[in-house]
């Protein structure tokens, strides 16, 4: 059967404070508890990694939530269940509560996937990540000003397309003309501050 999704963003009770996601622990088991009592055998949980003031903590957290889920499937009967956790990397974006906010660093991103995989594998839960790189250039793209426009246009003028498609997508190409272009990108990824950003 098809599998029922849900976005708990953050693995810990305190991360889910800190983005005003309004839903407990307990709610999340009890949905757990409603779905898989229900005859559904399958729940994916979409997270987020890099929100800020996030610790290591806070990324285990997200599998252990996922472990929990489980078990009370095994509670409610269901044979062989299977939870996936789905991850992306937290960018900050133009006109929302974390705006200003630091995007941790691709190399950031790479280590708390790696952190998950090794939960994941432990706990036997399916993980999905999201292409780091892309959400990098996402970063960079979000944040940045016009002279952005100049790296699109040449990572455009030498080939790149449809970058959605990780296998259609070029991180060299993207990482040279961000070279090329000059511009300070750990300034436009870091905290930028309210006074003169």
């Amino acid at each position: 059967n098809s599998s029922l999704t849900f976005a708990p963003e953050a693995g810990t009770q305190r991360m889910r404070d800190v983005i005003n996601k309004n839903i407990s622990e307990d709610q999340l088991m009890e949905t757990a508890k409603n779905i898989f009592s229900r005859g559904w055998s399958k729940m994916k949980l979409y997270f987020m990694i890099g929100l800020p003031t996030e610790t290591d903590e806070d990324v285990i957290g997200i599998m252990d939530t996922a472990r929990k889920a489980k078990m009370i499937a095994h509670q409610c009967g269901v044979k062989n269940p299977t939870v996936t956790v789905s991850v992306s990397s937290f960018v900050p974006k133009p006109h929302t509560p974390f705006q200003w906010s630091s995007m941790i660093t691709l190399e950031e991103i790479q280590r708390k996937q790696n952190l998950l995989a090794d939960y994941a594998n432990q706990y036997k839960l399916n993980f999905r990540k999201h292409f780091s790189k892309i959400s990098y250039l996402e970063g960079v793209v979000s944040r940045g000003d016009r002279r952005v426009a100049s790296i699109i246009y040449n990572a455009w003028s030498k080939g790149a397309r449809f970058d959605g498609w990780d296998d259609q997508f070029k991180f060299d190409l993207w990482v040279s003309c961000v070279e090329e272009s000059g511009i300070n990108i750990s300034r436009i990824l870091g905290t930028i501050p309210m006074e003169g950003k």
